[in-house]
């Protein structure tokens, strides 16, 4: 509970600097002198009786005020007026002495009560106390509401006493009339105000000096002497000559001395910091304040007196609401130190960002943009900021933002238009405040806001020098507490201004350094030649470039460089560039070098012939032989294969688009063939890459050597070719063409030693009424070509009509299947797989349908071969490996330990994608099916093709932990070296075995020797197609471990499949118990 702090002084003095003059020396000896002479003064005096001792104590009064006057005119304090009702407030009460003695001396009769003495005695103190609350005024122009609060809280504690024991007697006394009541109510009152005043003056911030702490003596001393008065008239104990007499007397001599002391200056001297400190000893003095009221009435209780409640409650209700102010200014207090502490912390944020955004700053105008935005940020939103920078004469708007932004860039002004004082402080390096009544024409020409708004300078000094200024304003003026951050943001923007300066400055220098190197080193020849275009002037550069010596060039004509054929377009050029204000881009040339070789170059000329450094035309030559060179290569790359040096695609096209409109205007045929390489693929993975690049070269020169002078090989991509063939007279003439291409292929290609046969598969289309684009005479050469790929006995075919019907039959099939991947058509059937030895299902086998909208539920062997063919294999094998296994993740949650695990087919591309592994670990863990759950099944086929590369991405499976299985086995031709190496746990033997148990001994005999050989290399062995009872027989003779046929189930969908399991795990009759139990 502390407020903000304050100023108060120690105990220690605080006068003013002495002057240094002997006056000055008597004046600060003068106090204690006087302080001393009143204490042996108040002794004497107790030693006089009688009318010695009256006139004795009135001449402390008299002395006490030619003492305030000596002092108020001696040490001239800033407002006198306090102390001068202070001495008019004592000579008042040396007054009121004289008529009480007066009274019983010379009229020798008593003193009535109440009498006019009464009224100067109740005059001089109210006017003492309306001199101190002036000195309070003076001090604390402002006003402090915390210690006015807490001397008033110490005035009702003490008012409430003061009625209780001093004001409630006489109150109450029958015996006084109402005039004698209200007058002995009256001193006690003076006492209550008086010392509602003290308190104030204490509490009160300020400097507490020698002078201060007198003033505090005499009002102390006076008001124990008043309240020991009292309570001694109403015991009847007093008597005059009592010693609480020298508390009156010491009244009148700390007030004298606390004149005559020099600091009385500094009691009228208004305090700069107005709030003052709730210390431990005030919080004391206020909660004895606080416990008078109820002590008065413990006091009262025990002396038995009456109890008068309603002063004490009224008492009580003012101290209440006195205590509430006090802590709700100690609140609103507590929540503007928080407040300004925030505002603090955001300055504080805001230099620091602005600090880095100038260290990263890349050019001027950015700190200049970041001068603004941080000045806006300390500021507000509202406020108008401008960046001016120049030199000590004249001063541009570089950036504004804020209201008039726009006006005020690039407006200027010299330093004369500034106040005198203004400039002066911005030169010594110091912020200065502005108002518009001080430069009116200044602040208009920066479009700065109206007549009330203030501004504040903050200088922008690099290298001891003024450089410009941030001019912030705003029209609700700017608070003293943004004035220390305005002026850290300065030196921050000066700083990095200086050092832009500084890599100016340096860039500059090695820009004039950079560019005589790049002059001598220059991959551009330099000229510089005469009006008439003789050179006086080429850079070193020449001799590298085109050999001639530099030497050798000047005085010559540059014309003589160039080809004979461009001289006249060279003039020309010369000729523009001289006409021309700017950079002129020649053309593309020839020049000679000095070994006579012509080489390209590129040229660019510039006039400076009035440019007084160089008078001439300016002309840099740069050789792009190379790269006329590059362009060649890539326009021949850009349209021919960089692998066989055949055309491409694309000049194969153009070449076919120009045949066929010249064959629609002279009547003729054009044919094209479509070559299609058998097995190369086999060929490429089996061989390498290299070698199949090889074999690709060969083709293609094989090719080359059937074709005429003016037909077309090309390659489009891959190991597709196509041949076109103009001038053919027939349909004959194509298919012996096709055919000598067949033949040459029946020869052997050398690949890296070793001869390798390959043929092609070739596709004739030919052109015919109706053709209008080459592209669907291409289109029906790569239908022929799929059409003599499907026949094994023929190398070619010629495109018909009815083939296109096929293929187009064959893409609407294709777009059904990729809609119907999109809108997840299909289905996944689930067949059990039981243990032979138990009847237990130990797997579900996954097998996907399609359900068409038109045609219904179709077979895997109607869409599954064009799935592969396509690649849409890769998303609906994902789709069907997802579905299951999260069908299989709900089996494990309802059957547990008994749920059985999942079986899934794996395609050929699907197995020989590269993320396959990556890809059932991801499927694995978004369904949450444990890897031992999951049964990859691949066919006997594709483990053994390519069993080396196969080999390693089975046993990356078997690492995820996945279970592998072999499919058709028996089917195909199998390496017993490799099975071996293989890490799979099951082998399923093809189902055409299965079907001649019994009949044929050969398929018991085959059955049986799979059997041992699983075993024996620690496999399972699962039969595939039990269709009745006898076959399940001779398996479990044959010691099969599992069985899978339509003699088990069908294929069933996910709902049924889970009845079934239900059925077999008992839980279908449990549950059916379960509900007749309930009912």
């Amino acid at each position: 509970m502390v407020e903000e702090p304050t100023r108060d002084a120690s105990d220690a003095d605080a006068a003013p600097a002495p002057r240094g003059t002997r006056a000055d020396h008597d004046g600060s000896r003068a106090w204690w002198i006087f302080l001393g002479l009143g204490l042996v003064a108040i002794g004497i005096y107790f030693a006089l009786s009688g009318v010695w001792q009256t006139i004795w104590y009135d001449l402390f009064g008299v002395s006490a005020v030619a003492a305030i006057g000596y002092g108020v005119r001696r040490h001239r304090p800033a407002r006198a007026l306090p102390w001068y009702l202070v001495a008019g407030g004592l000579l008042t009460l040396v007054v009121g002495d004289l008529i009480v003695y007066a009274d019983e001396h010379l009229i020798a009769g008593p003193t009535p009560f109440p009498s006019v003495a009464d009224v100067f005695f109740l005059a001089g103190n109210l006017i003492v106390v309306a001199a101190l609350a002036v000195l309070i005024r003076a001090r604390i122009p402002d006003g402090d509401r915390g210690s006015l609060i807490d001397a008033a809280i110490i005035a009702t504690g003490a008012a409430v006493l003061a009625w209780v024991f001093l004001m409630s007697p006489y109150a109450n006394d029958p015996s006084l009339t109402l005039l004698q009541r209200l007058t002995s109510i009256a001193y006690p009152s003076v006492d209550v105000l008086m010392l509602a005043v003290a308190a104030r003056l204490v509490f009160a911030p300020g400097l507490r000096t020698r002078s201060f702490h007198l003033l505090g003596l005499a009002l102390v001393s006076t008001l124990v002497a008043d309240v020991a008065f009292a309570e001694l008239v109403l015991t009847g104990g007093y008597a005059p000559g009592h010693p609480l007499e020298a508390g009156w007397l010491l009244w009148y001599v700390a007030w004298g001395a606390a004149a005559l002391h020099p600091s009385m200056q500094a009691l009228t001297t208004p305090v700069a910091v107005r709030q003052t400190s709730l210390t431990r000893n005030r919080l004391a003095l206020l909660a004895v304040a606080a416990i008078l009221i109820p002590l008065a009435r413990v006091v009262q209780w025990w002396r038995g007196e009456p109890v008068d409640p309603l002063v004490i409650s009224l008492g009580s209700a003012v101290l209440f609401m006195l205590v509430l102010g006090r802590m709700s200014g100690l609140v609103h207090l507590s929540e503007s130190a928080l407040r300004r502490l925030e505002r603090a912390v955001t300055r504080e944020r805001t230099l620091r960002r602005a600090a880095a955004a100038l260290v990263a700053a890349p050019s001027r105008e950015a700190i200049y943009g970041v001068a603004l935005e941080a000045t806006r940020s300390l500021i507000g939103e509202h406020g108008r900021v401008r960046v001016v920078i120049g030199t000590e004469e004249r001063y541009r708007v570089v950036a504004a933002a804020g209201g008039g932004a726009a006006v005020a860039e690039g407006a200027r002004f010299g330093a004369e238009e500034l106040p005198a004082p203004v400039y002066a402080d911005l030169a010594d390096q110091r912020a200065a405040a502005i108002r518009r009544t001080d430069a009116p024409a200044w602040w208009d020409a920066l479009a700065l806001p109206g007549a009330d708004a203030a501004g504040l300078l903050v200088p922008l000094v690099t290298q001891q020098d003024l450089r410009g200024a941030i001019v912030a304003t705003r029209a609700a003026g700017l608070p003293d507490e943004i004035r220390g951050g305005l002026e850290a943001l300065g030196s921050q923007v000066a700083l990095a201004l200086e050092s832009a300066a500084l890599t100016d400055d340096l860039h500059r220098r090695k820009s004039e350094e950079r560019f005589r190197a790049l002059v001598r080193n220059s991959s551009d020849v330099i000229l510089i030649t005469e009006v008439d275009g003789t050179i006086h002037y080429v850079s070193p550069s020449v001799e590298r470039i085109l050999g001639h010596r530099p030497e050798d060039l000047i005085g010559t004509s540059s014309f003589a460089l160039f080809h004979p054929d461009e001289i006249e377009r060279a003039r020309g050029f010369h000729a523009e560039v001289m006409t021309a204000p700017d950079t002129i881009a020649g053309a593309e040339y020839r020049m000679r070098d000095q070994t006579g070789r012509w080489r390209d170059v590129e040229t660019v000329g510039n006039n400076l012939l009035d440019e007084p450094s160089v008078r001439g035309i300016v002309v840099n030559i740069r050789d792009i032989s190379e790269r006329k060179q590059a362009q060649a290569q890539l326009a021949h790359q850009a349209f021919h294969d960089s692998l066989t040096g055949l055309p491409n695609r694309a000049l194969f096209m153009d070449r076919l688009d120009q045949a066929v409109a010249r064959c629609a205007r002279r009547q003729d045929s054009v044919v094209v063939l479509f070559l299609d390489l058998d097995r190369f693929k086999v060929i490429n993975d089996s061989l390498g890459h290299e070698a199949g690049d090889i074999l690709l070269i060969g083709v293609a020169e094989r090719l080359r050597a059937c074709l005429r002078s003016g037909d077309t090989a090309a390659r489009l991509g891959g190991d597709e070719f196509t041949v076109l063939l103009e001038d053919v007279a027939d349909q004959a003439e194509a298919i012996a063409a096709a055919e000598r291409i067949a033949a040459r292929f029946h020869q052997a290609i050398l690949v890296g030693g070793q001869e390798v046969f390959v043929t092609p598969s070739i596709g004739i289309a030919l052109s015919r009424a109706g053709h209008p684009r080459a592209t669907e005479l291409l289109r029906e050469a790569d239908i022929a070509m799929y059409q003599a790929k499907g026949d094994p006995n023929a190398s070619h075919a010629v495109f018909d009509a009815r083939m296109g019907s096929a293929a187009v039959h064959r893409l609407e099939r294709e777009t059904d299947l990729r809609r119907a991947i999109d809108r997840e058509e299909f289905r996944v059937y689930y067949q059990p797989e039981m243990e032979l030895s138990t009847g237990k299902i130990v797997a579900m086998e996954a097998l996907v349908r399609w359900q068409h909208p038109r045609r219904g539920l179709v077979a895997p062997e109607e869409f599954v071969p064009l799935a592969e063919e396509t690649g849409l294999i890769l998303p609906l094998g994902r789709w069907v490996m997802t579905q299951a296994c999260h069908e299989a993740a709900s089996w494990r949650q309802r059957y547990a330990a008994d749920a059985p695990a999942i079986s899934i087919n794996i395609s050929v591309r699907q197995f020989q994608h590269p993320d396959i592994v990556a890809t059932v670990a991801e499927i694995l863990r978004e369904t949450g099916l444990a890897p031992e759950r999951l049964i990859l099944e691949i066919t006997e086929t594709v483990v053994m093709e390519h069993a080396e590369s196969n080999s390693a991405t089975l046993q990356r499976l078997k690492e995820i932990g996945v279970r592998l299985a072999i499919d058709d086995f028996g089917s195909g031709y199998s390496s017993l070296g490799y099975l071996k190496r293989f890490p799979v746990d099951v082998l399923k033997i093809d189902r055409t075995f299965v079907a001649g148990l019994g009949r044929d001994p050969e398929d018991t005999a085959i059955i049986e020797a799979v059997s041992r050989l699983a075993h024996t290399l620690g496999m399972q062995v699962a039969a595939e197609g039990v269709e009745t009872a006898a076959q399940l027989e001779h398996l479990r003779a044959l010691r099969c471990d599992l069985g899978q046929g339509y003699f088990f189930a069908r294929p069933e969908t996910a709902k049924r499949s889970r009845h079934l399991l239900d059925q077999a795990n008992g839980i279908a009759r449990r549950e059916a118990l379960l509900a007749t139990a309930s009912d």
